[in-house]
C-alpha cells in the first residue's frame, strides 16, 4: 500500500512571502561576537590545529552561545535554513575562514563527507578554482 502523504504545515513549509514577513533566519554578529570568534580562531592558530581537528573545545565562542542556540533551533525547528552575517571576510585568509567556518558548524551538528570525493568542505565559486589557502577573501570575488 502507498503511504497517504500529508500537506507539511510547519515553518519549513515557506514561500518567498513568508520569509519577507518573518526575518528569524537572519543572524548577525555584533562586535562581541566577532572579538569572541577572532580570540577563538587565534587560540586555534596557536596550537597549529586543521580545520577537520577542530571541536567546540578548542573554538570556545561564550558570547555566540545565544545566537548558535538560536541558529541551531532555526535549523531544526523553523525554515530549515539560516544567513549568519557579519564574519569580517577581508580580516582573515581562506584557510582561517575554514577553521571559523568548521569551527561554528560544530555547534550545529557533526560534519560528514558531502561528495564521493569525500570533501568535508565545498568551495561555492565564480566559476575559478578553489582560492589559494594564503589568499584573502577580499581578494577574491567572494570580498
Amino acid at each position: 500500500m502507498t503511504p497517504r502523504m500529508k500537506p507539511v504545515r510547519d515553518a519549513s513549509a515557506w514561500t518567498d512571502d513568508d520569509l519577507g514577513l518573518n526575518q528569524s533566519w537572519k543572524f548577525s554578529l555584533p562586535p562581541v561576537q566577532k572579538d569572541n570568534l577572532h580570540q577563538a580562531l587565534q587560540q586555534v592558530k596557536m596550537r597549529g590545529l586543521q580545520f577537520a581537528e577542530i571541536c567546540q573545545d578548542d573554538l570556545p565562542l561564550p558570547a555566540l552561545r545565544d545566537t548558535l542556540q538560536a541558529l541551531s533551533h532555526q535549523l531544526r525547528h523553523g525554515t530549515g535554513f539560516a544567513v549568519l552575517s557579519g564574519i569580517p571576510m577581508g580580516k582573515y585568509k581562506i584557510n582561517d575562514l575554514e577553521k571559523l567556518y568548521w569551527g561554528l558548524c560544530t555547534y550545529l551538528g557533526t560534519g560528514v563527507t558531502q561528495n564521493d570525493e569525500a570533501g568535508l568542505t565545498h568551495y561555492i565559486t565564480d566559476g575559478q578554482l578553489r582560492p589559494q589557502k594564503e589568499t584573502r577573501a577580499e581578494q577574491t570575488a567572494a570580498g
